[in-house]
């Protein structure tokens, strides 16, 4: 929801204010404004996936039950710069992104149709 404030500036003929505006997201991505907010459980489908462990030293587990379509999950930078992406073929998968800095990387699971599946923050210690 974003917040609009009146800062109280009109120009003498009412044709012009100044106002200022506050939590916009302007994405492509629909999804993106969702992703920043924070995922509290993530659901593929009705199906659980669980990342772990988060944090860590770049390796993960991506725990997927019952993949009932084919899933691919994607890495990026917290600048949104690709960084690795990989099909998740069996139950278990281990990402590994030791070579990567430390810091806070986004992923993505989508379908190969590209919809959204599942999305979450990945921390390297």
């Amino acid at each position: 929801m974003s917040n609009l404030n009146y800062l109280g500036e009109i120009t003498p003929d009412g044709t012009e204010a100044w106002y200022y505006v506050d939590d916009v997201i302007v994405s492509p991505d629909s999804n993106y404004a969702d992703s920043i907010m924070g995922i509290a459980q993530l659901k593929v489908n009705s199906e659980e996936l669980t990342v772990f462990p988060n944090p860590s030293n770049g390796v993960f587990t991506v725990e997927l039950k019952t993949n009932s379509e084919k899933l691919k999950v994607e890495v990026y930078s917290i600048l949104g710069q690709p960084i690795y992406k990989a099909p998740l073929t069996a139950e278990t998968t281990q990402l590994n992104l030791s070579t990567e800095p430390k810091g806070i990387y986004l992923y993505r699971v989508v379908t190969n149709a590209g919809t959204l599946a599942a999305q979450g923050k990945l921390i390297i210690q």
